[in-house]
């Protein structure tokens, strides 16, 4: 992949060419020239071609510079400031980039040429309430007696077995609800389980879960000052909960949230009134597993109403394009946020009056200012795409010739480069 260089690299670089005498390739259009540096300041490049050749370059044309810098080959853009018989005025650039190792030369946007894309809109938007720490949701763990195809048996098999361990259980659902209870608030915040192993006891002071997933004295804390309790009174906030707890004649409880991706869709409540019959570590974990498998389970059977918005189309604006990728630009936050290295993304370019579809892989990302540009590198073209654009943007015919042919006869990277 190329290296793009910073300010100071590309002064470094330019100076270097110049005093070192190095030529330099100058490409407009379809046209080319030799030429070296022999002058930089002002912020602008002044060369003397090398040959005793006319060209039909015209002052404020786009212009693609090309040359060798210790066997790696580096090129820049520019504008034509200046020409005259023997020699070239060029703009300062603003990008510079060395080690090229794609398969064909890019170019500056030419004719009629306009991409299009689609970004898939990946939000979950459910009426259930919020969480505030996202569920990485993912198919969990199955046991052998959960039957995930049927929810009336799923649900039926673990109220069985919470029976037979001499507990009280019941599952509520969220949807469309508000959350009014402490428990709800509590869980809503923190995304984790309420287990008063003994109610007289308290909350635990660690946590035997993965992952941290059971609230303890000090998540309690943390939520009753997030709430705006004054911290000299949170222990009594505990112990009126407690007291609170313990009136209702529950001597053990567990609260465990049912959760999918950032919403909590219901919970489980499992008490017992029993003081020889607690809710043990094994108790937890089983419902803990429970409820993963029962959010899964909801999902596969279409429990969940996703209102996903529609995908949106983007026109992007092309900098330069090849026959193997092109280079787009764009201040969209959407954008910005979706598209990442490594990205697939199927674009569609619309040349003339004809529509390629292209399968693509982004490989360069990077800002100037407000903008972001993201360079593209073309993974699925069909043949007579391939020869169609080639023979658009470089006025040739698509011969076996250029089949072979790397950049400046760069030789073919081991990779899949740009």
């Amino acid at each position: 992949m190329s290296i793009s260089l910073s300010r100071i690299e590309r002064e470094f670089m330019i100076r270097s060419v110049m005093e070192k005498e190095f030529t330099i390739k100058i490409l407009v259009e379809n046209n080319s020239v030799l030429a070296k540096i022999k002058e930089y300041k002002n912020d602008k490049l002044t060369c003397f071609f090398i040959e005793d050749k006319s060209v039909p370059f015209k002052t404020g044309q786009d212009a693609e510079i090309f040359f060798s810098y210790h066997n790696t080959m580096c090129t820049f853009s520019s504008k034509i400031v200046d020409i005259t018989d023997d020699r070239i005025i060029l703009g300062n650039p603003e990008f510079m980039y060395k080690g090229l190792k794609r398969k064909y030369m890019r170019i500056q946007k030419k004719g009629d040429i306009q991409v299009f894309f689609q970004i898939k809109d990946k939000t979950i938007k459910l009426n259930y309430p919020k969480t505030e720490k996202e569920e990485k949701f993912q198919k969990p763990v199955i046991r052998d007696n959960f039957d995930i195809n049927n929810i009336k048996e799923l649900l039926h098999e673990f109220q069985e077995r919470i029976k037979a361990s001499g507990f009280e259980s019941k599952i509520v659902m969220l949807r469309n609800k508000e959350i009014t209870s402490y428990e709800e608030r509590l869980m809503q915040k923190t995304a984790k389980l309420i287990w008063l192993q003994e109610t007289k006891e308290g909350f635990p002071t660690s946590d035997f879960l993965p992952q941290e997933k059971i609230v303890t004295l000090q998540d309690f804390f943390s939520f009753e000052v997030s709430m705006g309790t004054a911290l000299n009174r949170v222990k009594e906030k505990v112990q009126s909960y407690l007291q609170g707890t313990l009136f209702k004649g529950i001597v053990s409880q567990l609260y465990c949230p049912i959760l999918y991706h950032n919403y909590m869709i219901g919970y489980i409540f499992i008490l017992s009134k029993n003081f020889e019959n607690r809710i043990e570590h094994e108790n937890v974990k089983y419902t803990f597993e429970f409820s993963k498998i029962l959010a899964y389970s909801l999902e596969k059977n279409g429990y969940y109403r996703d209102e996903k918005k529609a995908d949106r189309q983007y026109r992007a604006g092309i900098i330069d394009i090849s026959a193997s990728g092109l280079l787009f630009s764009h201040d969209s936050d959407t954008i910005i946020k979706a598209i990442d290295i490594g990205t697939h993304l199927d674009i569609i370019l619309k040349i003339l009056n004809r529509k390629i579809s292209i399968g693509t892989i982004v490989k360069r990302k990077f800002h100037d200012n407000e903008i972001w540009y993201f360079g593209l590198q073309y993974a699925d073209l069909r043949p007579e795409d391939l020869r169609f654009l080639f023979e658009f943007l470089y006025e040739k015919q698509y011969t076996n010739e250029y089949k072979k042919m790397w950049e400046n006869g760069i030789p073919p990277s081991s990779l899949d480069m740009l």
